[in-house]
């Protein structure tokens, strides 16, 4: 009888569909939503991570593994490199795929643009006015001494909000 040996590197490879169009080696195993993940010795491990350890090589301490084809479940070694987290949040904007997402656009936010425009011009009691906006005394307070929201901030959405994808915008926002 002949005994099967199965490599780490076998398991791997089982769990991957190739895609000719892209070059993409997309993991199919367990995923959060973003990235594959797989156990190693008990440890959970970004598929991208060990794919990256097991064809190319090490990975310094504070270095991350990036995707030149920005699909996050893709694996394959040729797709990846090294970067530190700087040189990671440079490659995702010069690519488009992150938005400083403040104001009335953030996921969570209560107020629009016009409601603190509102509280600015309002002269009603700190408590009131939160309880009106749903918001904190605290924060009417801040968006009065102007520590949030700055009057920057405002002008920006009024002149830009439409550029943010759907995808990222409240529905406060509208």
């Amino acid at each position: 009888m002949v005994e099967r040996v199965t490599t780490r590197r076998q398991l791997f490879l089982e769990k991957i569909e190739r895609i000719p169009e892209s070059g993409c080696w997309i993991w199919m195993g367990a995923n959060n939503g973003r990235y594959g993940s797989l156990r190693i010795s008990g440890r959970l491990v970004y598929a991208h991570r060990y794919a990256y350890l097991e064809f190319v090589g090490a990975i310094d301490g504070d270095q991350q593994v990036c995707h030149r084809c920005d699909v996050g479940l893709c694996a394959n070694p040729d797709h990846l490199f090294l970067s530190n987290h700087a040189g990671n949040m440079r490659d995702m904007a010069t690519k488009g795929r992150v938005w400083n997402v403040a104001g009335q656009l953030h996921a969570r936010a209560k107020l629009t643009a016009d409601d603190v425009r509102a509280i600015r011009e309002s002269t009603a009691d700190a408590t009131l006015t939160a309880q009106r906006f749903g918001v904190s005394k605290c924060h009417i307070h801040n968006i009065r001494a102007d520590r949030c929201w700055p009057t920057t901030s405002l002008e920006w959405h009024e002149r830009e909000a439409h550029r943010v994808p759907a995808k990222y915008r409240s529905s406060a926002a509208g």
